[in-house]
C-alpha cells in the first residue's frame, strides 16, 4: 500500500536546490523568531525548508489522500523543473516550454501559505453571496421537483459553482417543520484546507490560461549580485512609485507586473499589457530595487545562496516568543483541525422532505488557524 506522503512542500525541493551549495544546503534568513539572539542567517537542509505536514492532504472517503500533492507534481512542478534548467542555462525556450514555465508559476503562486491566508480573507467577505445565491438555485430546483427530485437534494453535498466560479465544496440541509408545513433549507462551508485546494484546482485549470497571453521575460542578475527567493517567491506588483507600491496585482490585471527567482542569477518577468525583450540585463541600482521587493514580498523565509549582511535594511524581522510559539502550535494542529472540519462536512444529516423552504446561510473556520 502506497504511504501518504506527509511533508507537504509549498517550495519544490528541486527549485530550492538552484540556491543549495554542495550539501544540499540553504542560506535562511528567518522573519519571526522568538529571540532577538537568534542568528540572522542560518544553512538549512532543502529536505527541511519550505513544507508543512499534510497541508495538501485531503480526506476521501474517511481515509487519507495525497492526491492532490501528486497532482500538483506530476502536472506543474516536474515540467516546470526541466524548463527552468533550459532557462538558466541560457538555452532556446519553444512555445511549449514557455507554458510549462507559466504553469509552475501559477502553481507555485497559489499554493503557498502567504496565499492561504489571503485567501481565507477574502472569503470572508464573499462566501456569503455565493452561498446565497447557491441557496436559491436549489429552492428554484426543489419548488419544481417531484418527489424522487426532491430525495435527491434532500441532503446532497452541494457546490457552489458556475462558469466564473471554482467547485467549492460544502453541505445544503433541510430541516422540514411537521406542525406547519415546509420547513428551513441551510447551507454550510468550512473555510479551511479543502475549500482552498479546491480554489486552487480551479485556478490552475480555468483562470490559469490567461496567463499565457502575456509577454514574459528573463532578467539576468548583474555581475557580483545574486536573486535570493523566499516561502513566498511570485510576487504580483502593483508598482507606481518607490513610496507607493503593493503586493495586490492580479493575473489579468492590466499594469501588473510578475516576479519570479528561476535561480541566483536568472529572474522571470512580465508586466501586463507591456512587450519586452526576452531576456533583460539589469543595473547593479534596480537588481537592489528588486532585493528589497523580494524580501518585503516574504511570508516567514528569505533563502539565498550566500548570507547578506544588510539584510536588515532589506526587511525587519519580527521577535515575539509567544506569537512564534502559537504560529507553531497552530501547525502542528493544522492537520487534525482540517481532518475534523472536512470529516463533519462530509456526514450527510438524515433529512426528510419538504414542500416549502425558507432561507439560512453560514460558514465558519477550524479554529486554531496560521494567520498571516
Amino acid at each position: 500500500m502506497t504511504q501518504v506522503a506527509r511533508d507537504n512542500h509549498f517550495v519544490p525541493q528541486g527549485y530550492l536546490r538552484r540556491w543549495a551549495d554542495a550539501g544540499d544546503k540553504v542560506w535562511c534568513h528567518r522573519l519571526l523568531v522568538s529571540d532577538a539572539r537568534v542568528p540572522r542567517w542560518k544553512r538549512h537542509s532543502v529536505r527541511g525548508i519550505g513544507f508543512h505536514e499534510h497541508l495538501y492532504t485531503t480526506i476521501l472517503a474517511g481515509k487519507e489522500s495525497d492526491q492532490f500533492e501528486r497532482w500538483i507534481a506530476e502536472e506543474f512542478d516536474t515540467p516546470g523543473q526541466e524548463v527552468i534548467a533550459k532557462a538558466v542555462s541560457e538555452a532556446r525556450l519553444t512555445r511549449e516550454d514557455w507554458k510549462a514555465l507559466i504553469r509552475y508559476v501559477a502553481a507555485q503562486d497559489v499554493r503557498t501559505p502567504a496565499r492561504y491566508a489571503e485567501s481565507t480573507k477574502r472569503w470572508g467577505t464573499e462566501l456569503q453571496s455565493l452561498i446565497q445565491e447557491t441557496l436559491t438555485k436549489t429552492i428554484s430546483e426543489w419548488e419544481a421537483a417531484d418527489d424522487a427530485g426532491r430525495e435527491r437534494l434532500k441532503g446532497e453535498r452541494q457546490r457552489l459553482s458556475g462558469p466564473d466560479k471554482p467547485d467549492f465544496p460544502f453541505k445544503v440541509s433541510v430541516k422540514p417543520d411537521r406542525v406547519k408545513g415546509g420547513g428551513w433549507i441551510s447551507a454550510e462551508t468550512i473555510v479551511g484546507r479543502q475549500l482552498w485546494l479546491a480554489s486552487i484546482r480551479w485556478l490552475l485549470t480555468k483562470t490559469v490560461t490567461v496567463l499565457y497571453e502575456h509577454r514574459w521575460s528573463i532578467m539576468r542578475a548583474p555581475a557580483g549580485l545574486s536573486w535570493t527567493t523566499s516561502d513566498d517567491p511570485v510576487i504580483r506588483l502593483n508598482y507606481n512609485t518607490e513610496q507607493d507600491y503593493n503586493f495586490g496585482g492580479g493575473w489579468g490585471s492590466r499594469g501588473s507586473e510578475f516576479l519570479f527567482p528561476l535561480s541566483p542569477s536568472h529572474l522571470l518577468y512580465t508586466q501586463i499589457g507591456h512587450r519586452h525583450d526576452s531576456r533583460i540585463n539589469v543595473t547593479s541600482e534596480f537588481a537592489m530595487k528588486l532585493h528589497r521587493i523580494i524580501a518585503e514580498h516574504a511570508h516567514r523565509w528569505v533563502y539565498a545562496s550566500a548570507p547578506l549582511n544588510h539584510i536588515d535594511t532589506l526587511r525587519s524581522r519580527k521577535v515575539g516568543r509567544q506569537m512564534y510559539v502559537e504560529e507553531m502550535r497552530a501547525w502542528r494542529g493544522w492537520h487534525g483541525e482540517q481532518t475534523a472540519a472536512e470529516l463533519e462536512l462530509q456526514a450527510l444529516p438524515a433529512n426528510e422532505s419538504s414542500s416549502r423552504v425558507d432561507m439560512n446561510e453560514g460558514g465558519r473556520t477550524p479554529t486554531g488557524m496560521p494567520s498571516a
